[in-house]
């Protein structure tokens, strides 16, 4: 899955891997950089901890908006469902 997060005025696009409430990272990019940057931006990911810890919150928080996203639009379609159901039985 890949999930874009912002970092400052940097939009980083990571491909990650969902294990349960495990998200592994398993490639970092900058889509709308050069490939100087983006080589950069995945080179301070492996070797600096702590901007690797706050770029995987930022993913945690997206991936969870997604899943509520996805929820929300679920839940409308269920609604959705539920009134042509009624409406068809009439």
């Amino acid at each position: 899955m890949d999930l874009t997060i912002t970092y400052g005025e940097l939009r980083i696009t990571c491909q990650c891997e969902i294990y349960g409430d495990y998200i592994e990272v398993q490639d970092v990019t900058c889509p709308d950089y050069d490939l100087e940057i983006a080589d950069f931006v995945a080179d301070r990911y492996e070797k600096d901890q702590a901007f690797a810890m706050t770029v995987q919150d930022l993913i945690r928080r997206e991936y969870h908006m997604v899943l509520g996203e996805d929820a929300a639009m679920r839940e409308e379609m269920q609604q959705e469902d539920r009134l042509l159901a009624v409406w068809g039985g009439r």
